[in-house]
């Protein structure tokens, strides 16, 4: 069994979508700071926000 993504639900997408592309510096993949989700690449696995 691989762990193929993980979702991290918050209650202020805006913030979090900021934080993971600025701050962090991750790839988007999908979405930005006016979607419901968004999601990340962090090399080999994505993170689901």
């Amino acid at each position: 069994m691989k762990l193929a993504h993980v979702r991290l639900l918050a209650p202020n997408i805006h913030e979090c979508f900021l934080f993971y592309r600025d701050a962090i510096g991750l790839e988007v993949r999908y979405g930005d700071e006016t979607t419901p989700f968004a999601e990340f690449a962090t090399g080999g696995r994505q993170l689901r926000a």
